[in-house]
């Protein structure tokens, strides 16, 4: 992003009060290849590419604040791999980290990653070093460094299921595997920001978290989460969690988060209602059913529903990241409904 679109971020999260829109999408591997022409392994593997694909996204949508910005990312491999587990490679999408703990007490055999030798981490780090000055050539800023969150990562090393099951017959292994995970998000978003000098926001992603109960939440994810957001006091705090129906959206929010990214499953005026005057809301289009399958006239009626629907400041966004197939015309049809909200974009 450019420095103009961080600081007009910055005044929509920071005057959430005020009756504000911005177009912002979190763009990732799976969406940015369509959108450009570029191969998904090209974009994963090559350098040169990753940074045409990019930078074509943003000259093609000069007025959406597209987050994390320019993101070296393998879809949630990035995390997992650096613990050993084992990556599937798609020509068509991200690759696929593989579970490497057969029963919950196997925790015990890990270690805290290190980023500078383990799994992705290292080449990660070094292709973002590689490309801080030709962003900056091109007028970008880094301002947001990217992590899955804990039970997402965690989710990745046990698998989904058996994780899900490890909280309710062995909680106590679950949350060794937990509290490892909160540790190397906080060392992984630590890592990334030693590379730029300019970052001022943490992004986390965690949908794991959604298929908690209440109850669970409290135990397995709020504190951690809370962990992970105070661990950079004076960064803007993302979350990003799309899954739908979660029953305590008003706990996340005293998790510590600044703006929250989640399902156009979730009504967004009961979200406003309950944390809108806490937190900055960003959604809530529907990302498949309508960006991608819809036509703009039905893009620009969801997004005024969206609109009319907060009382505050919002960032008109899919009620989670883009999906692959999003139509180029949808994306300028968001940008034109905040227009017509008479708000600036």
């Amino acid at each position: 992003m450019t420095q103009q679109q961080w600081e007009r971020l910055l005044a929509v999260v920071r005057n959430r009060k005020q009756p504000d829109v911005a177009v912002a999408l979190i763009a990732d591997s799976p969406s940015i290849p369509g959108l450009t022409g570029v191969t998904t392994m090209d974009y994963l593997c090559n350098q040169e590419a990753w940074l045409r694909a990019n930078l074509a996204v943003m000259q093609r949508f000069p007025d959406v604040i597209f987050l994390p910005g320019t993101w070296v990312e393998y879809g949630v491999a990035i995390e997992p791999s650096a613990f050993g587990c084992p990556l599937k490679w798609s020509q068509t999408g991200p690759p696929a980290a593989m579970p490497i703990l057969a029963e919950a007490s196997d925790v015990a055999k890990l270690s805290l990653p290190n980023p500078e030798v383990d799994g992705l981490m290292p080449v990660t780090l070094e292709w973002q070093r590689n490309m801080r000055s030709r962003l900056a050539d091109h007028g970008q800023v880094v301002k947001i460094v990217t992590a899955r969150g804990p039970l997402a990562i965690a989710s990745q090393v046990r698998g989904v299921t058996n994780l899900l099951m490890d909280i309710k017959v062995e909680p106590e292994a679950a949350k060794d595997l937990i509290e490892l995970c909160c540790q190397t998000a906080i060392m992984w978003l630590r890592a990334q920001s030693e590379v730029y000098d300019e970052v001022e926001a943490v992004e986390l992603h965690d949908d794991i978290v959604g298929m908690l109960s209440p109850n669970d939440y409290e135990e397995f994810a709020h504190p951690y989460l809370e962990r992970i957001f105070s661990a950079f006091p004076e960064h803007v705090h993302i979350y990003h969690n799309d899954m739908p129906g979660i029953r305590f959206v008003n706990r996340l929010a005293d998790a510590g988060m600044d703006v929250f990214n989640f399902s156009h499953l979730l009504d967004i005026s009961e979200v406003d209602s309950a944390i809108g005057d806490r937190v900055c809301l960003m959604g809530n289009v529907a990302p498949i059913d309508v960006l991608v399958h819809e036509t703009p006239e039905q893009v620009l009626a969801s997004a005024e529903a969206c609109m009319s629907s907060v009382r505050g400041g919002l960032l008109l966004s899919a009620g989670g990241g883009l999906s692959p197939g999003v139509k180029p015309e949808n994306i300028d049809a968001l940008v034109e409904a905040a227009a017509r909200h008479c708000i600036t974009v």
